[in-house]
């Protein structure tokens, strides 16, 4: 895949806000006994993060817990928390599946004692603490429409859905000669399979309205706008881009298993992945509009 495509399509991941709204979070802080102060937001932003164990160690956890489930109540308006948290447990790929059952176990047992309180699921699964605060981490950091919409259809684990949709990586993995400012983001998505990657842009594009309509645009404008494209090179991508958004998206065959799964199961985003794939947007000659 081409560096440079990545970095537009990243760009347009990216534009997607936290789940938690900066409204939100300091009217629940305040709400169960904390306060709006930077500190104590901090505490939220502080989860999940290596660098938070020693901050959040001494923190008033149960106020902390009742905060979040007043921020998630807010956020996520068609699941439950216990939902949510069990579907990110399956989507889970850090530990070993032992040790996966074991925190399904734990939450199962939480949610009959919690009896429908989400603040005392939190605090009874210890939810900012390792492992639970990579969930809510999880939940804070993307939102409902990309747990619950894009895992399910595009078939990503928790990490590729955070690299993908926020400013993450999966790995630690130091390299000296990725000089890009989204270096590690890029080596890891061209690793990623190219049904995979071209599902989780439409599913990005399929948070709007017409989103057929905004990537047309999207890549329209840049033809016009391109300066130094070749006259007849900026006539054929017109041609390519015309052709695939009215008749030739249709004839567009959905062979892999995701891609299949994504025909039946979810319409309107096969319609997006259909014009996606059938541009080719990847490479060129569409692609090099995209070059900086």
């Amino acid at each position: 895949m081409k560096t440079f495509a990545i970095v537009l399509v990243l760009g347009l991941a990216w534009q997607v806000s936290r789940a938690f709204d900066p409204t939100n979070v300091e009217t629940c802080l305040v709400d169960n006994g904390l306060t709006k102060s930077a500190d104590d937001v901090a505490l939220v932003d502080c989860i999940g993060k290596p660098e938070g164990v020693d901050k959040l160690k001494d923190a008033p956890k149960e106020k902390l817990n009742a905060a979040l489930a007043c921020m998630f109540r807010k956020e996520y308006k068609d699941a439950t928390l216990f939902d949510m948290l069990k579907l990110l447990t399956v989507m889970d790929d850090k530990m070993p599946e032992d040790q996966n059952q074991k925190l399904r176990d734990t939450l199962n047992a939480c949610v009959e004692q919690a009896k429908g309180n989400d603040a005392e699921l939190l605090n009874c699964v210890k939810a900012v603490d390792s492992p639970f605060d990579y969930f809510i981490a999880t939940l804070r950091d993307l939102d409902e429409q990309f747990i619950n919409f894009c895992f399910p259809r595009c078939g990503v684990k928790i990490c590729k859905l955070l690299v993908f949709f926020s400013h993450k990586t999966c790995s630690n993995t130091k390299n000296k000669k990725i000089k890009h400012k989204y270096g590690k983001q890029i080596e890891e998505i061209k690793r990623m399979p190219r049904d995979k990657f071209t599902c989780l842009t439409a599913c990005r594009l399929n948070h709007k309205d017409d989103p057929k309509q905004i990537f047309y645009n999207m890549i329209a404008a840049g033809v016009k706008q391109k300066p130094d494209l070749p006259e007849d090179k900026r006539t054929e991508m017109k041609n390519i881009l015309d052709n695939c958004n009215t008749e030739g998206y249709k004839t567009v065959e959905m062979t892999s298993v995701l891609e299949k799964s994504i025909a039946e199961l979810a319409p309107k985003l096969a319609e997006t992945y259909k014009l996606l794939k059938c541009v080719n947007f990847l490479e060129a000659p569409i692609s090099d509009i995209l070059r900086p």
